[in-house]
């Protein structure tokens, strides 16, 4: 399950109470970000800078915490692990798997933008 149940509910609890179209702006929200960050981790990932992949992980981990995306966040956790350690042999995988979990996470929330 790309979204936790637990947080959309507390988010769709922030919408009922007085924030109109609140799960809809977050998602279109983690949505850029993440394809920013996503961007970053290629060109960090090109020129071995391990210190700027880091940093990206570590922004999208926090990202995907905020909106419930567990799994990709346990991802970029990872991500950010093997980059402080320069362990170049798992960014490569890692930074796919976490690509093919976005996606997941993206029609997980462009769904939820629809209601519940």
């Amino acid at each position: 399950m790309p979204l936790d149940p637990a947080t959309l509910a507390q988010l769709r609890e922030l919408e009922r109470s007085g924030s109109p179209g609140f799960v809809s702006e977050l998602a279109d929200l983690f949505i850029r970000q993440a394809d920013e960050q996503l961007a970053i981790f290629r060109r960090c990932g090109a020129v071995r800078d391990a210190a700027g992949l880091a940093r990206a992980a570590h922004t999208l981990k926090g990202s995907c915490g905020s909106i419930g995306a567990l799994p990709m966040m346990e991802l970029c956790r990872q991500l950010e692990v093997a980059a402080r350690a320069t362990g170049w042999a798992e960014v490569e995988p890692l930074t796919g798997q976490i690509e093919r979990e976005f996606a997941r996470v993206r029609g997980a929330l462009e769904r939820e933008k629809n209601g519940p």
